[in-house]
């Protein structure tokens, strides 16, 4: 999944995926919360995002 995660991680940092996309991502288990700089929860809102 290293391959999911970075590739999650280059569409966040462009802009490319959506707050609701990237929690997605991160409740199915593609990719952890801490790899796209949310919360530990996976929610948006927790900490500052890249």
């Amino acid at each position: 999944m290293k391959v999911v995660s970075q590739l999650a991680r280059h569409f966040w940092m462009q802009g490319a995926l959506s707050p609701e996309q990237a929690e997605y991502l991160v409740h199915q288990g593609f990719v952890k919360a801490e790899t796209l700089g949310l919360g530990a929860n996976g929610r948006l809102g927790v900490c500052e995002l890249a």
